[in-house]
């Protein structure tokens, strides 16, 4: 079961690096009043527009690492605070996810917007997907404690 957990909890962490990189397009534009470059917002649109259509690969390796960690807690495989702590992680970082990435996310990817705030979107989901990406690799870091650390 710990294999499939990492294994998991990498492709969730592929998936949000994948997301940053392009997040990152805004970076150099970051500071300035004026809205984004169109080419900016198209890559980026394009890209959140195909992520955000059929996500359900994504859900299910997020049940699975819920499961795993329930399971986890449930056998008592790991020492408690590790199953609870990872427990935690994950869910605040699901509910995260599901109440603000996605729907920033779906929303910038429609392009339905004006120019302004696409690009106030844009900028908002570089720091949504490095905050989720730093709770990821904290559960991999309590996991990897868990599987070779005690």
């Amino acid at each position: 079961m710990t294999l499939i957990l990492f294994a998991c909890i990498g492709f969730i962490a592929a998936i949000l690096w994948v997301d940053l990189i392009f997040d990152a397009l805004v970076l150099p534009h970051r500071g300035k009043d004026k809205p984004l470059p169109e080419e900016v917002l198209s890559t980026m649109s394009h890209f959140f527009r195909r992520i955000t259509h059929r996500p359900r690969l994504i859900f299910v390796v997020m049940i699975a690492i819920v499961y795993v960690i329930i399971r986890q807690i449930v056998e008592a495989s790991v020492p408690a605070w590790v199953g609870w702590t990872s427990l935690i992680l994950f869910l605040t970082t699901a509910i995260f996810a599901s109440i603000h990435i996605m729907p920033t996310a779906r929303r910038f990817g429609s392009r339905g917007d004006e120019v302004t705030k696409q690009s106030e979107l844009a900028h908002s989901l570089f720091f949504l997907h490095a905050f989720s990406l730093a709770m990821i690799v904290l559960l991999g870091i309590v996991q990897l404690y868990a599987a070779w650390g005690s």
